[in-house]
């Protein structure tokens, strides 16, 4: 039997160190760096940073517009508007591994 890992509790930070950029955990214990300190360093850690604490609320919103469309029964007969396709695929792109 196999056990898929966990990923990190978030909220996650960065910490600037002397030939890298440092992802840490909620405790501020260092997880991942980046391969450099240049300003693309930094703003991509930025970015793995921003992506990884808004995914649950953004998975959170998402799951919502799904389930608001598809909880009107008279909405079974119109055609899906983008929002609810945007929904779904984001949730399809952020759940699969």
């Amino acid at each position: 039997m196999t056990t898929q890992a966990q990923h990190t509790t978030g909220p996650l930070s960065i910490k600037s160190g002397t030939n890298y950029f440092y992802l840490c955990n909620r405790e501020g214990e260092y997880i991942a760096k980046t391969t450099g300190d240049s300003i693309l360093d930094e703003a991509n850690a930025a970015f793995i940073v921003r992506a990884c604490n808004a995914h649950d609320e953004m998975l959170t919103a998402c799951r919502a517009r799904l389930n608001e469309w598809h909880k009107n029964v008279s909405n079974m007969e119109k055609k899906e508007p983008e929002s609810v396709k945007l929904s779904r695929s984001a949730i399809v792109a952020a759940t699969k591994d």
